[in-house]
Order: C-alpha cells, then structure tokens, then sequence
C-alpha cells in the first residue's frame, strides 16, 4: 500500500483494489491502533494524575486555616504548617472517633483506590496494543508507563489512607474505652 493510497479496508483481497499494492494487517490497521495506544495512554496518564486530587484536596483543606495565619512563607513556615494540619487532624478525628473515619474512608480514599485502578487498567491496555508484533511505533509507552506508576501509587495511597484511618479509629475507640474504664472504677 502506498502512502497516498487511502483504502485500508480488506474487501476479501489481498491486494488494494486502487494502487494494487498488497495489504497487510499492520497497513490495515496502524492508523486505528496509534489512535487506540494514544487514547488509552492519555487516559492512563490523566487517571493516575486525577487520583492524586482527593488526598491533596484532604490536605490542603485541613492546612488552610494554618496557612491563613501563616503570612509569607517559606520552608519552615511550611513544614510547621503541615505538622499543625498533621495535630489537627488528629484532634479532630479524636473528637468524632469512628464517626470521622467514614467520610475520609468514601471522599477520599475510595476515589484515589478507583482512579488508580482505572490508571493501571489502561495504561496495561495501551501497553498490550504497543507488544503486538506488528506495532513498529512506540508512541505513547512513556505516558502509558508513567499513568501506570501513578495509578500504582494511587491505589497503594488509597490503601494506606484506609489502614491509617483505620488503625486510628480503633486506637481512639480504645482509648475512650480505657477513659470510661477508668471513670467507672473510680470510687472516691
């Protein structure tokens, strides 16, 4: 097939019916599979990168108050800001308990865990259209490659938010039972 030929379909010949060059599969379809590997390594990307916005929106709204107060910033305003947020967070879990844990659990580490496994699934996608035999063009693996790793790193996020949270709630449950253990065998 030429470059100027535009028939890329196989109408039951081996042969272009307008230039007679012969038609191979790669030919065929190189210009629909370039298209596959870029949309599904684009979408990789962008859903690995999506799945870091709830855990810094998490962030950034508990500092906001600290950065408020903080005035012009540098690294050790910063560092100071983010261990406050660190303390407060604490304190406010503390105060709510288990209650807490559900919201950060659904807001956000469900949608960090769902858009990274979305990351990985296409990145693996657009990887398995770039080893086909075929496939000379390796456009897209970096993308792929890189949407892969942030979805890896989304999913593991996701999960480590659960398991702190978690081992969190259960620490201050025990703790306020301890606190009520205590009360009820004071008797002075």
């Amino acid at each position: 097939m030429s470059l100027s030929c535009k028939e890329t379909g196989l109408r039951g010949s081996v042969y272009c019916s307008y230039c007679g060059q012969p038609l191979t599969l790669e030919a065929a379809t190189k210009k629909e599979l370039s298209q596959k590997i870029r949309s599904h390594a684009n979408a990789s990307f962008w859903f690995g990168v999506l799945g870091l916005i709830p855990p810094l929106l998490f962030l950034l709204v508990a500092a906001l108050p600290f950065i408020a107060l903080a005035g012009p910033t540098n690294l050790a305003i910063i560092l100071t800001i983010f261990t406050k947020v660190f303390t407060s967070a604490s304190a406010t879990l503390s105060q709510g308990g288990a209650a807490a844990t559900i919201p950060v659990i659904l807001f956000v580490a469900l949608p960090c865990f769902l858009l990274g496994q979305k990351a990985v699934s296409e990145g693996q996608k657009a990887i398995q259209f770039l080893n086909l035999s075929f496939n000379v063009e390796k456009i897209g693996k970096k993308r792929a490659l890189l949407g892969q790793a942030w979805g890896w790193f989304d999913i593991y996020l996701g999960i480590g938010i659960v398991a702190i949270v978690t081992m969190f709630a259960l620490f201050i449950t025990s703790q306020n039972l301890n606190a009520d253990d205590a009360d009820s065998t004071d008797f002075s």
